[in-house]
């Protein structure tokens, strides 16, 4: 979903479709049982419940009858040991789904450089969205301080000051994960509501 300003929505409609006409009919006629079925735009996460050659005949019918709508190819990927999803990696413990944040082979951690003439309040705030980003994708606090320490030496190479970013990441690990997990609402008079999902 890369090119054109529109090219997002565009493919997040084309998939709807897909997934309503496609993919999930083909999921109950294969007698694949879905637990858990979340997508962004194109990627998909499914938790499902079937045989293994059953799961292969969803994949090969998709992807022989989806030429009615665009040039699709799926994949799958299964793994016990657990799947990356965009920017997680989700996996199973003790019986419950879980995820640890993921970073792709390909991410450079160009962030914003500390020399930039931006505001000290964006700089701020990027460290402070990064941490917060990792805090909510980190179901075991272990995987946060794992992925932060990371994320520490990335800021620290662009720049950026250790003991600041430690302040930060404090401040951050007093808010409770489910608040940061949940949805704000705005009210008519601009007042936000936390509201958990």
């Amino acid at each position: 979903a890369m090119g054109s300003p529109a090219a997002v929505a565009y493919a997040n409609i084309c998939m709807l479709f897909v997934e309503k006409k496609k993919i999930l009919p083909l999921f109950r006629s294969h007698n694949v049982t879905v637990d858990l079925y979340k997508r962004f735009i194109d990627d998909i996460f499914a938790l499902v419940r079937g045989r293994k050659a059953d799961i292969d005949s969803v994949v090969h019918d998709l992807n022989r009858t989806t030429g009615d709508f665009g040039s699709f190819r799926f994949t799958y990927e299964c793994n016990k040991g657990g799947v990356e999803f965009l920017d997680t990696q989700v996996y199973q413990s003790g019986g419950s789904v879980c995820v640890k944040p993921h970073f792709k082979a390909t991410n450079r951690f160009l962030y914003l450089p500390y020399s930039s003439n931006h505001p000290h309040s964006t700089k701020k705030g990027v460290v402070t969205g990064e941490l917060i980003r990792l805090r909510r994708n980190s179901t075991n606090p272990k995987s946060f301080e794992t992925a932060a320490e990371r994320l520490k030496c990335a800021f620290r190479a662009r720049g950026y000051s250790v003991r600041e970013f430690n302040t930060i990441k404090a401040k951050v690990l007093e808010k409770d994960r489910s608040m940061l997990l949940g949805r704000v609402q705005v009210t008519g008079q601009g007042q936000a509501l936390q509201r958990r999902r």
